[in-house]
């Protein structure tokens, strides 16, 4: 039996193998945010001008290895949001205002890190929260990169397959421990293509299977989900509509897959015309680094200057 110790320090061992695979040091530490996060992990490579990494759903910090690899002159910092990769667990079935959770919680970080503001970039739900942080206190975003359509914005939703997995009882009912299957089969889903997760480097991909089997991590993805979705959508209080988008003071930039399920183009464009983005199109997944890191990284340098 593989105990919660056991699976955290394979945790850590395959992501010093993968960041190593990729021509990374990376170097961990723990921010004390307060209750009722408790403590954050983050991960940080590379020095130079701050850029904090805020990751989707039911990722973690580890997700951004093949996209760090090839950013230089940046002090490169990857946050573990709650409940996700190392740091504590969390439920956010217990939230009332999640909007305000995750405006409070993206500020410790940066308080935590001695930054009164920072470069941002973000994927999925992190790039709701980082929307919400950039509306709420937009004194502590210097600039904002989306890659990857931001989650619940500009009328978007998610899979079905999330929307399901999302009701209580069914989504617990459906889970199974991940495996690689399981991860290319999710990749799939995110509109990557079919033989993504074999080009993946090995240590790579099995960061990706160990983070998924963190002791916590399914509870606290699927409490996320329970709070923020419907099976038709979107909670209207996590919703991020047309009128707040109009009135963000960043031009973001937005890098959107071909074929991102969450999004489709015209939701991309939708979020541009709304935001003022700089709108580009790379790879074809929820998740564009994976597919064409090189390009999302020409697309990236001159956005974080």
């Amino acid at each position: 039996m593989v105990t919660g110790e056991a699976a955290v320090a394979s945790f850590r061992l395959a992501e010093q193998r993968a960041a190593a695979e990729f021509g990374l040091t990376i170097t961990e530490r723990f921010l004390a945010i307060g209750t009722p996060v408790g403590k954050a992990r983050v991960i940080e490579a590379g020095s130079g001008t701050p850029v904090l990494f805020v990751h989707g759903g039911g990722g973690f910090a580890g997700h951004w290895l093949p996209l760090l690899a090839h950013v230089s002159g940046h002090r490169m910092i990857a946050l573990d949001r709650p409940g996700c990769g190392l740091s504590d667990g969390f439920d956010y079935s217990s939230v009332d205002d999640i909007r305000g959770h995750a405006v409070t919680f993206l500020g410790a970080v940066l308080d935590a890190l001695g930054l009164d503001r920072a470069r941002i970039v973000a994927n999925s739900m992190g790039g709701l929260w980082s929307l919400w942080l950039a509306l709420d206190r937009p004194e502590r975003v210097s600039s904002l990169a989306l890659l990857g359509c931001p989650a619940l914005a500009a009328g978007t939703s998610a899979p079905a397959a999330l929307r399901i997995i999302s009701r209580r009882g069914l989504g617990r009912a459906l889970e199974r421990p991940a495996t690689e299957r399981t991860v290319a089969r999710t990749l799939t889903m995110m509109g990557h293509p079919g033989n993504l997760a074999h080009r993946l480097p090995p240590a790579f991909l099995q960061l990706c299977v160990l983070g998924a089997n963190l002791p916590g991590a399914s509870s606290s993805f699927r409490s996320l989900l329970w709070r923020v979705l419907r099976l038709r959508g979107a909670r209207p209080d996590c919703a991020l509509g047309a009128d707040e988008l109009r009135s963000i003071q960043h031009r973001p930039l937005a890098v959107w897959g071909q074929h991102d399920p969450f999004g489709r183009p015209d939701a991309a464009h939708r979020f541009a015309a709304l935001t003022g983005a700089d709108l580009t199109f790379a790879g074809t997944g929820h998740l564009p680094w994976l597919d064409d890191p090189e390009h999302v990284t020409t697309l990236l340098d001159p956005h974080l200057g």
